[in-house]
């Protein structure tokens, strides 16, 4: 997403589907899912955040790599 190479298929791939065995990792899914109504537009079919959005997709990568590191 934050290289801007994820397709409307892509994100709905990743939205679309529950994690139901993570939940912590379900509510990043649902957050992200989110932004689509006020940070997200599609051009030439690839996915584009607003600078808000970027940051917030980042604060969530931040987040992930901190519990993977904390394991």
């Amino acid at each position: 997403m934050l290289a801007e190479t994820a397709t409307e298929d892509d994100w709905d791939v990743f939205t679309g589907m529950p994690i139901h065995h993570n939940p912590e990792l379900d509510d990043i899914r649902v957050q992200c899912a989110m932004l689509a109504l006020t940070e997200m537009t599609v051009r030439r079919g690839l996915i584009v955040f607003t600078d808000t959005g970027r940051a917030q997709i980042e604060e969530q990568l931040k987040i992930l790599n901190k519990q993977i590191l904390n394991r």
